[in-house]
């Protein structure tokens, strides 16, 4: 019986200064949590939005043992 999932989440980073300064900061933060969570990011990029200046994208990927509940990364 299979009880790993794989699990991706996309998390954004919205910010309307003028430089990319909080928007990475924030991230870096972000990434720093889902890693010691167990995921591995896969995917990371300054997005350009015309109605919010500063845009992250970031993807993450993990697999999950659904009966210890632990993430391992995929």
């Amino acid at each position: 019986v299979d009880r790993l999932s794989l699990v991706d989440w996309q998390i954004d980073i919205w910010d309307d200064g003028k430089t990319a300064q909080k928007a990475e900061g924030i991230a870096a933060q972000v990434n720093g949590a889902m890693t010691a969570a167990g995921f591995e990011r896969y995917f990371k990029q300054q997005m350009r939005d015309p109605a919010i200046p500063q845009r992250v994208c970031m993807r993450f990927r993990g697999k999950l043992d659904e009966k210890t509940m632990i993430m391992y990364r995929s």
